[in-house]
């Protein structure tokens, strides 16, 4: 019983990830559309448990915003936004096409997040970075759907840009666009 009921623990660094086994995370790989992201389900219940579900989501679009991380995220969506939007998407207009400008930069912002945690294990993703891409993928609101409704796969597009940012970021922007985005589906 205990085990089930322990408490996580977010006294690394910045307190915005938990302390987790490092089996528990995954492989650091560029995106994929036709690879199934699965959340660490038994993690997002502790930290919804705990009252920490957004916790990492809240810190990496403070990280976007904060001043100090514009040319490391401005660096990353000028690589990365037109190929994406090229590749996915590309009938968007000129506001969505700055909503996914700002899903990348929140990718950076997780990157940075995680970074700052004293978490991050080199060519691996904490779990509850996956787990923040999955429940905004899962859970936003019509404002954002409405912007995507031209992109058949607007899901799909708005996970791609959240993990371009994430593992562009991780990377240090190494990976080419063509690289970034070899594995994902063209629209």
């Amino acid at each position: 019983m205990g085990i089930f009921n322990k408490k996580l623990d977010y006294t690394s660094g910045n307190g915005v990830l938990p302390k987790v086994r490092p089996e528990e995370y995954s492989n650091l790989t560029l995106p994929n559309t036709s690879m199934m992201r699965v959340p660490n389900m038994n993690l997002m219940v502790k930290e919804k448990d705990q009252g920490n579900l957004e916790k990492a989501f809240g810190a990496s679009v403070e990280a976007f915003s904060a001043p100090e991380n514009e040319s490391e995220y401005t660096f990353i969506i000028e690589k990365y936004l037109g190929a994406l939007r090229a590749r996915m998407a590309p009938t968007l207009d000129d506001e969505a096409t700055q909503i996914l400008a700002k899903l990348i930069g929140i990718g950076c912002g997780m990157a940075i997040v995680e970074s700052k945690s004293g978490l991050m294990i080199p060519g691996k993703c904490h779990p509850s970075i996956l787990n923040v891409i999955f429940r905004f993928t899962m859970n936003m609101g019509d404002e954002i759907k409405s912007h995507f409704k031209a992109v058949p796969v607007y899901q799909q597009l708005i996970e791609t840009a959240i993990e371009v940012g994430y593992v562009g970021t991780r990377m240090k922007g190494s990976p080419s666009p063509d690289e970034m985005l070899a594995s994902v589906r063209a629209n």
